[in-house]
């Protein structure tokens, strides 16, 4: 560095080690905040899971009291868990749970949800029992039923019978039967269907019809322990059973019935 004066060496020399030191001093800020995010990375990802107080059996309607919300790292968090307890409050288990497990989606079903993977059981009233009975055209409303409609159920059989008239004594062949059998009872399903489902009748161009019809084999009712036993009988029997439908704001009124025969419509 011939020429330069002294001062000037002396000055450029400074400001060479003051550089080396910045940069020294930057490259040791840059190793030490990349690690700081990393390590912090867990103390910072923690997440609130909803986990069960004590033991609940399957298809049980879980109340805020059976739960608690827990703090767990996000390692060890599952995806699908619930995280508030107002998600759930009201839900029904679809498998047993046991004190401590994490609440998954999965195995909860809303009440109000049409899929049978709920299970048919999470809509019945207390004290009743969900029955199935086969339907055709005739008995079961032409496909009109939808579900939550009401219906009453009459049964029909035939007999011999001997009708007395004065001290004439009548035979009639294959007399039948009407009895009302049981009344105001509501569809739960059609088919395997929780909901109503349609499709458009014949002639019809579109799916949105007003004729729209229902296709269905067989209806599930929701009955007492002693109209399923009723119906039991009946089936079980060489009768028919026939749906009335009634009207959907009917409420409960009932109608008292005598049995009626074809020899009473035809002998007087």
């Amino acid at each position: 560095m011939a020429g330069i004066p002294v001062d000037k060496k002396k000055q450029l020399r400074t400001i060479a080690v003051v550089s080396a030191v910045l940069i020294i001093v930057l490259i040791a800020y840059l190793l030490v905040f990349s690690r700081k995010p990393q390590g912090n990375k867990n103390d910072e990802s923690i997440r609130t899971v909803v986990v069960v107080k004590d033991s609940i059996p399957a298809y049980a309607q879980i109340k805020s009291d059976m739960l608690e919300e827990k703090k767990v790292p996000a390692t060890e968090q599952n995806a699908n868990a619930v995280q508030s307890i107002k998600d759930v409050e009201g839900a029904y288990t679809l498998v047993a749970m046991v004190p401590g497990e994490p609440i998954l989606k999965n195995h909860v079903s809303k009440a109000d949800q049409n899929g049978m993977g709920s299970g048919l059981g999470i809509k019945l009233d207390e004290g009743t029992r969900a029955m199935t009975l086969k339907v055709d055209d005739v008995s079961g409303i032409a496909g009109l039923l939808k579900v939550g409609n009401r219906v009453d159920i009459m049964f029909a059989i035939s007999a011999d019978k001997s009708s007395t008239s004065g001290s004439t004594t009548n035979e009639v062949k294959n007399d039948t039967t009407a009895v009302y059998l049981v009344q105001n009872v509501p569809i739960l399903a059609l088919n395997k269907n929780l909901t109503s489902e349609s499709k458009p009748s014949e002639g019809s161009s579109t799916a949105s019809s007003s004729t729209n019809i229902s296709t269905y084999s067989v209806v599930t009712l929701q009955l007492t322990t002693d109209q399923a036993q009723q119906i039991t009988a009946a089936m079980s029997s060489s009768g028919k059973l026939y749906l009335a439908l009634r009207p959907q704001d009917a409420g409960d009124a009932t109608v008292q019935t005598a049995p009626i025969s074809t020899s009473d419509l035809i002998i007087k």
